[in-house]
């Protein structure tokens, strides 16, 4: 009996940020509907939401965020 192939939507690492980082290690792709946490180093804040989620169609919920300087 042939066995069904299934493509898997991935979103691929929209990369860091300048004078941030990620809580928890940075991968190659993400599947649908998992998350990034990104946060700012000590005396800069972000300009966004720190969460984003990768959605069908591999594309992910949010821009990346930035951190501007207190």
């Amino acid at each position: 009996m042939p066995t069904r192939t299934q493509c898997e939507q991935i979103c691929r690492f929209p990369g860091q940020i300048k004078h941030g980082n990620t809580i928890h290690p940075p991968k190659d792709h993400y599947l649908v509907g998992e998350r990034i946490f990104y946060y700012c180093d000590k005396g800069y804040n972000l300009n966004n939401e720190n969460i984003l989620e990768c959605k069908n169609e591999s594309i992910w919920s949010k821009s990346k965020p930035f951190c501007k300087k207190d």
